[in-house]
C-alpha cells in the first residue's frame, strides 16, 4: 500500500499530501503499526478504517510538536479540513492554546 492509498484509507485530507506534509518516515511508521495490528484495507462504511482518526491525529501532532518546522497558520487551516469536526475543534483549541 502506498502513502496516497493509506492517506485515503484514514481519510487524511488530500492537501496534506499535496503540500508534502505527510512525511515518508511517519507514513512508514503508521503503516507498519497498521499492518502489525492486523489492519485491513476494507472501508465498508465510508468513514475510513477503524481508528482512522487516531492515525490522522498522529499526523497533526507530528506538526503541532514542531512549531519551528512548519507554518502554524497553514497547519491550522489543514486541521480544520479534518472530516471529524470534534477532532478538528479539539486540536485547534489545543494548538491555539499552545
Amino acid at each position: 500500500m502506498d502513502k496516497s492509498e493509506f492517506a485515503a484509507l484514514i481519510r487524511l485530507p488530500r492537501q496534506w499530501l499535496d503540500l508534502d506534509l505527510y512525511p515518508d518516515e511517519f507514513f512508514q511508521a503508521q503503516l507498519q503499526l497498521f499492518l502489525e495490528d492486523g489492519g485491513s484495507a476494507q472501508d465498508d462504511t465510508g468513514d475510513g478504517i477503524p481508528g482512522a482518526e487516531h492515525y490522522r491525529n498522529g499526523v497533526y501532532w507530528y506538526w503541532i510538536k514542531r512549531p519551528d518546522e512548519c507554518d502554524r497558520a497553514l497547519i491550522e487551516r489543514l486541521i480544520a479540513l479534518d472530516p471529524c469536526e470534534l477532532l478538528s475543534r479539539h486540536l485547534l483549541k489545543q494548538l491555539r492554546g499552545a
